[in-house]
């Protein structure tokens, strides 16, 4: 690659993923033994948020990608490789950040269906059934396994809430619907794809109106149901998947007593529309684009109205609730409804957040975890950077660390440092040549000449090339 070729910067990772994967090997052999403190900030019980990593494809490898995410049992970290300006290998450095997830779990591209359901989804469900609202939502980036994960866990959650159901069976109907948001406009799944309208209740609360309901008797036909629902979607390809979902799905269980005519629980499952990067929207037609930004508004709003939700359960102040900042929001009104006295129902909502490991998407990835951090708790940190620099010596990879800030900054340690560690340590004979007083602001306004008077004009021009 010529020294003033232009080239982006997820270009260059891919160029010099050999580098990167094995510094990023580096680094993890300190992770697994540092983690960070588990202290910091406190699950919220309303708002749960798990976060699973999908594995590498071997087509994604012979296509020169490689894993940028690590996965600890609370925690997560992103692994951003970059470039200095100049585009030069020995510059290259990792921004780590690393996200938090106390009293939850981040499953990692090991990790099955099933475990995924018994750790994150079993309680849900098991709240549901408590006679409570329950809300499960599917969240990230388009390819990153979201709508597998989601299909999967529903083929278990079917199966578990019949067979809790069947101790009572003649006690309880179940009935279902099935909404595709496209856009500002809802549609039933279940009826030809009609449109449906939403209607403010006298109470405040959100009704669909015109929407069909399908009574379901067994986990199967609550699973082929959703399963025929969800195809029925709207779809388009992306630039990551041949058929990406362009639609937020929702599927909601209505589960009633008998015995007093009542709703006695709900259960809320929403697959989201996969969010794209802005990149991408280059290869979409007008359309395309304005679909998109539908889908990242929504989301952005759904986010914001689950971290006030996490937020009213941490303070006694009132705490506005935006519902009707998105036709997504407006919908789901009725599955963050606190503690209402009326209902006496207590809402409980899990987040299962999916992330992809490769370094293309590494700006989406981090982007989707900072969400979910946001969506938990006010205490819990949107991500601790650690930015560091890797200075390759005369073996590439048995690197040091220093903190990456301009030269400008540097101390006169640190000049010193650097200046010896660079270029594979050309320049380390000829540090005591320099004033014994050179900081980084020194050495950076020095004048040629000058460079050239003390260390010669060939080793002296090779340093200017390198600041």
């Amino acid at each position: 690659m010529g020294q003033n070729q232009n080239v982006d910067k997820r270009t260059y990772r891919k160029e010099n993923a050999e580098l990167f994967l094995k510094l990023i090997q580096h680094y993890r052999k300190d992770l697994l033994s540092e983690q960070i403190d588990q202290g910091m900030g406190e699950a919220n019980d309303s708002v749960k948020v798990f976060i699973r990593k999908r594995p590498i494809f071997e087509k994604e490898i012979k296509n020169g990608e490689f894993d940028v995410v690590t996965c600890l049992p609370n925690e997560i970290i992103v692994h951003d490789c970059r470039c200095h300006p100049s585009m030069k290998h020995h510059l290259a450095y990792i921004e780590s950040i690393r996200f938090p997830y106390p009293g939850t779990e981040v499953f990692n591209e090991n990790v099955s269906n099933e475990y995924v359901y018994a750790q994150a989804v079993k309680g849900l469900v098991d709240h549901v059934m408590d006679g409570q609202i329950g809300t499960l939502f599917c969240f990230g980036q388009t390819g990153s396994g979201k709508t597998y994960t989601i299909s999967n866990i529903m083929k278990t959650l079917s199966e578990d809430l019949f067979s809790q159901l069947s101790q009572n069976q003649e006690r309880f109907n179940v009935t279902a619907t099935c909404i595709e948001l496209y856009g500002d406009s809802c549609y039933d799944l279940l009826n030809d794809h009609a449109e449906v309208q939403l209607r403010d209740g006298k109470t405040g609360e959100v009704i669909i109106c015109g929407n069909k309901l399908c009574k379901l008797k067994s986990g199967s036909e609550l699973n082929e149901l959703y399963t025929y629902a969800a195809s029925l979607r709207e779809t388009q390809s992306t630039k990551i998947n041949a058929s990406s979902s362009r639609s937020h799905y929702i599927c909601r269980l209505f589960i009633e007593d008998t015995i007093t005519g009542k709703m006695y629980a709900q259960l809320t499952v929403c697959d989201l529309a996969g969010s794209e990067r802005n990149a991408d929207s280059m290869y979409h037609d007008a359309e395309r684009r304005k679909e998109t930004a539908s889908i990242n508004s929504s989301l952005m709003a759904l986010k914001e109205v689950i971290r006030c939700v996490a937020l009213s359960k941490e303070t006694d102040t009132k705490v506005h609730i935006p519902y009707r900042a998105s036709k997504l929001t407006r919908l789901l009104k009725d599955c963050f409804v606190v503690d209402d006295e009326k209902l006496k129902k207590k809402p409980k909502t899990i987040v299962v957040a999916t992330v992809s490991p490769i370094a293309t998407d590494t700006e989406h990835t981090t982007n989707t975890l900072k969400h979910t951090c946001m969506m938990m708790s006010s205490d819990v940190p949107e991500g601790t950077k650690l930015v560091v620099q890797d200075v390759l010596g005369d073996d590439p990879f048995n690197k040091r660390a220093l903190l990456l800030k301009p030269l400008a900054k540097f101390t006169v340690e640190e000049t010193f440092e650097w200046i010896g560690s660079i270029e594979k340590g050309k320049f380390k004979k000829c540090i005591p040549l320099l004033p014994s007083t050179l900081d980084g602001k020194a050495l950076s306004r020095m004048a040629d000449k000058r460079l050239a008077q003390l260390l010669g004009d060939s080793l002296g021009m090779e340093l200017r090339k390198a600041l």
